[in-house]
């Protein structure tokens, strides 16, 4: 798969691009970029934008163009993120050991949406005698999905039960004002720049935390386009990874000043007992099912996903070989003077 010059169409992140320092970024592909505003009343016409974004310790700017966005309102047209804290919760999903995908996804919301989807969530697990829901252990009948569902009502009653909770669970989220990002690392791609010598000293082995904090990346540089400030939360499912991704966080920040303005608390919860968690868990899983499809099918893929989440549907943006080899080529003299391996290196402010 050449995903740089493959079959589906992509749109470019950005329109121009500038070196900043010594740093420069390339083009991040997107499957898809929804036409949106986060204003009903503000068109923000030709907006010039910097961003100041990091992956992992990697630090670059890149300047987006955008034209009238329209659709990210409401029903009522009534604006829906005025001045409130707004929430994204982020899980991660990968094929067979991260062979070929590995997914980052979450939903962008005011607490009073939350609250509603975690509520109208919670009923239909309980309506079923379910605790908490994981989409692997509903599609495998694994967990919690065989210790209430399999043991109790045997083998084809419990498929049948579950399939109806994943949709009854998907329509939840169709129908409320959750916001989706999505992006994939096609691994093929990692694997081998991370193993290139320039790319062994910025890229970790794990995409683990490269790709959550890319992830937050793009949620915090379209906020920054409201027409006032805006806080962003970040909450993501325990891992055991978790502690290598929250020291990072504080660095993150330092790296990135502009996005630190909109970046709140970044905070680890337990998916059994936080609704939200699970939400992203669908996504993140239906997110790496949607790119295992893209390789052979990608308009279908991409229209699949759409059909699911429609106008809410904001980001589906991918890293390969040719971003990724000029992301390494912007940072590689930084990182080595530091003395950095695998992209291990406490962050600093750069100066020039």
């Amino acid at each position: 798969m050449s995903p740089a010059g493959g079959s589906v169409a992509v749109s470019d992140l950005r329109k121009s691009s500038k070196v900043i320092l010594s740093l420069y970024c390339s083009d991040l592909q997107d499957l898809w970029i929804r036409d949106w505003q986060w204003s009903a009343m503000v068109h923000l016409r030709n907006a010039q934008s910097t961003l100041d974004d990091l992956l992992c310790l990697l630090h670059f700017e890149m300047q987006t163009s955008s034209s009238d966005r329209t659709g990210m309102k409401n029903a009522t047209g009534v604006l829906p993120f005025e001045h409130t804290m707004l929430a994204c919760y982020i899980d991660d999903s990968a094929d067979a050991q991260q062979k070929t995908i590995y997914s980052v996804a979450g939903f962008v919301a005011e607490s009073a949406e939350w609250f509603d989807v975690s509520r109208y969530w919670s009923r239909r697990l309980e309506s079923e005698g379910l605790d908490y829901f994981r989409t692997y252990e509903c599609v495998n009948l694994e967990g919690e999905f065989r210790r209430k569902l399999v043991d109790r009502h045997g083998l084809t009653t419990a498929r049948v039960i579950a399939d109806a909770v994943l949709a009854d669970l998907k329509q939840i989220v169709a129908t409320s004002n959750l916001y989706a990002f999505c992006m994939g690392v096609l691994m093929d791609d990692y694997r081998q720049v991370s193993s290139e010598p320039d790319g062994e000293i910025v890229l970790n082995k794990d995409p683990y935390v490269f790709a959550h904090q890319m992830f937050i990346g793009i949620v915090l540089g379209e906020v920054r386009k409201f027409p006032y400030r805006q806080i962003v939360s970040f909450h993501y499912d325990e891992h055991s990874k978790a502690e290598m991704f929250q020291r990072s966080w504080e660095g993150y920040k330092e790296c990135n000043p502009n996005w630190a303005e909109s970046a709140g608390v970044l905070e680890p919860l337990d998916d059994k007992r936080n609704v939200p968690v699970q939400v992203a868990d669908l996504l993140a899983h239906t997110t790496t099912r949607m790119f295992q499809q893209w390789r052979h099918e990608p308009e279908a893929a991409v229209a699949r996903m759409k059909g699911w989440l429609k106008g809410n549907l904001m980001r589906v943006p991918y890293t390969n070989a040719e971003f990724l080899r000029t992301l390494v080529a912007g940072n590689v003299e930084r990182l080595r003077a530091k003395g950095a391996k695998g992209g291990l290196v406490v962050p600093v402010e750069v100066s020039g």
